[in-house]
């Protein structure tokens, strides 16, 4: 039985609404949480040493910088456990610190070669070694499990664990700040696209498949969500130059803004239908809180997609840059909306089981205590 508390060092971006809530938990249980992080997550209960941009202005010594300045904080903290969450831009860091007990976990972006992080060879090489070194790590959907199972020791244990689901925030139950669910007109429909308008999100597609859903059913909406730094700002420029050239502008919205999780969930309440159609992806968790408010979803058929959505009982899967099979997929649902009364029930149903963020963070508890176990704490 662990007596002391865990001294737990986290190398990730503080500014991840999902890095924050794993740290809310970590610090109200049996650990000291330090971060170190490029930008703050300002969590109540954890101390952070942020990463200074100065530090790194020189390019060629930047690698020896951060080594330094991670090794320096190191030594300060003295922590039982290093946990590197999101292995790139850390995989230099994870793979020459030389640190143990070291956890690693991927998200997907970061390890996934369709994502665009690990073109140069040097970082693929510093990825497989950081992933050879560490002692745990972490995939948060099978797919990537099995990336990290390829590249890892034989002998290093490898953990299936989702961010998960805060069901508190998102779930079935109506708000105040939810608009009420369109009835009556099966034209009046909302769908809502929750991912960044860059290119892999795929949002041109998208938009042009309104279009054609427009053709037959005029009275549909479609809500885009907009990140400002985190769009590709020519890219977004194109899909309002497209949807304007279409005449969609009074179909067609973009959300600006920070949003709190309570203002997403009842976006997603107010919706008849979420997309999420990426060339790549992990487990993005948009998708997930999509399902825990009980709303179908139309998804890539990727991987990660196929492990939480199956087709016929909770949602949609279609091709990658299909634009008329996400058309007639959205049609489909607007002509036949009586047949998916239940989707959104099995989504939420299907969160709650396998994707509570308590239950996945308990995961995360039982590993941490397990290597403290196995230590001198």
């Amino acid at each position: 039985m662990i007596k002391n508390k865990i001294k737990l060092c986290i190398i990730s971006q503080g500014g991840s609404v999902h890095l924050r809530r794993a740290l809310g938990y970590l610090a109200a249980r049996n650990y000291d949480v330090y971060l170190l992080t490029e930008e703050p997550s300002e969590v109540p209960g954890i101390t952070e040493f942020l990463v200074k941009d100065h530090v790194f202005d020189l390019p060629r010594l930047r690698l020896v910088a951060r080594l330094i300045f991670y090794r320096r904080m190191l030594r300060r903290i003295k922590p039982d456990i290093l946990h590197i969450i999101c292995v790139h831009p850390y995989n230099a860091v994870a793979a020459l610190l030389g640190f143990h007990p070291l956890v690693i976990t991927a998200w997907g972006a970061d390890i996934l070669p369709e994502q665009g992080a690990l073109k140069a060879f040097s970082s693929r090489l510093l990825l497989r070694l950081a992933i050879y070194r560490a002692d745990h790590v972490i995939g948060v959907s099978q797919e990537i499990k099995s990336l990290l199972d390829q590249k890892k020791k034989k002998r290093t244990p490898s953990h299936l664990i989702k961010f998960g689901v805060d069901h508190e925030v998102f779930n079935e139950n109506e708000t105040a700040g939810s608009l009420a669910k369109k009835t009556g007109n099966a034209d009046e429909i909302v769908v809502f696209c929750p991912r960044a308008l860059t290119p892999i999100y795929n949002i041109d597609v998208v938009v042009e498949a309104f279009r054609l859903v427009l053709l037959k059913h005029k009275k549909a909406k479609l809500v885009l969500k907009s990140y400002g730094s985190g769009d590709d700002a020519d890219y977004l420029s194109g899909l309002k130059a497209s949807i304007k050239k279409a005449g969609m502008s009074d179909s067609v919205s973009i959300i600006d803004g920070w949003l709190t999780e309570r203002e997403l969930a009842d976006i997603y309440k107010s919706s008849d239908l979420v997309i999420s159609i990426p060339s790549s992806d992990g487990m993005p968790t948009s998708v997930l809180e999509a399902m825990a408010c009980g709303v179908p979803v139309i998804a890539s058929d990727l991987p990660s997609m196929k492990e939480i959505i199956v087709p016929g009982e909770n949602g949609f899967l279609v091709p990658v840059r299909q634009v008329e099979k996400l058309a007639s997929t959205i049609i489909s649902f607007i002509e036949n909306k009586g047949n998916y009364s239940q989707y959104g029930a099995r989504c939420a149903a299907f969160t709650r089981q396998e994707a509570d963020h308590q239950l996945e963070m308990k995961k995360i508890e039982a590993l941490y205590n397990k290597i403290g176990a196995e230590g001198t704490l």
